[in-house]
């Protein structure tokens, strides 16, 4: 006896089955799908640690926290535009692979460093697939 398989209709199948890669989510359609190969820059994060000084006063210090692979991907032109209009300013979006650390990170505690300029972490977002990948947007002031 012969077996046949059957098809399940295209609105059945789950997505990894599908032979659709592309995500149907409006906003990143490339996260779900993001090549490791994409990764290609190497970021060092630094965290706000408190210190004392030789007198035993508080400082805040930036300390390097880890380097980590991204994806960096600059501004639209308008929000370059817009970005000049306020001050020499340089938005980039950096992807990174979630991790503990990654996701430990808040506006207010880190900031990255690329190729010598120092990025303000403005907002994190995690990606479409929880714990793979998550975004900080971030804006280097270069004045």
């Amino acid at each position: 006896m012969k077996t046949v398989k059957r098809r399940l209709p295209e609105r059945c199948r789950p997505s990894c089955l599908s032979g659709s890669r592309r995500s149907a989510h409006p906003i990143a359609p490339s996260w779900s799908n993001m090549d490791i190969g994409a990764l290609d820059r190497r970021v060092t994060i630094q965290t706000l640690t408190a210190t004392e000084d030789a007198l035993g006063t508080p400082v805040e210090t930036w300390s390097d926290a880890q380097t980590l692979s991204a994806a960096v991907s600059y501004g639209t032109a308008s929000e370059r535009r817009a970005a000049a209009q306020e001050q020499s300013a340089l938005p980039a979006t950096f992807t990174v692979r979630s991790s503990t650390f990654t996701r430990g990170l808040t506006p207010g505690n880190c900031r990255l460093v690329l190729d010598g300029l120092t990025y303000d972490v403005e907002g994190i977002a995690p990606g479409i697939e929880r714990r793979t990948w998550i975004a900080l947007t971030a804006i280097a002031r270069t004045s």
